[in-house]
């Protein structure tokens, strides 16, 4: 004699470890996007001294020309 409704006991706890395997998958990958679109590096190793910081921030357009020559000479000293 069953009670309740459904596949019995086993069908409902699959049912239950499916979602909490979807939870965690959506969870990851929200994760991965927040990180791929803030651009964290998550501190590979990738330094860059101030000449290059400069060097990139010139090539952006980020800083005019003379402000790039500046910043070298003042790095230089």
């Amino acid at each position: 004699m069953m009670h309740g409704y459904g596949y019995g006991w086993y069908a409902g706890m699959g049912g239950m470890w499916i979602w909490w395997l979807i939870a965690a998958a959506v969870v990851v990958a929200l994760v991965l996007l927040v990180l791929r679109l803030t651009g964290d590096r998550g501190g590979r190793g990738e330094s860059h001294t101030p000449r290059e910081t400069a060097k990139g921030r010139y090539a952006r357009g980020e800083i005019t020309r003379d402000e790039y020559l500046r910043l070298i000479e003042d790095l230089g000293r």
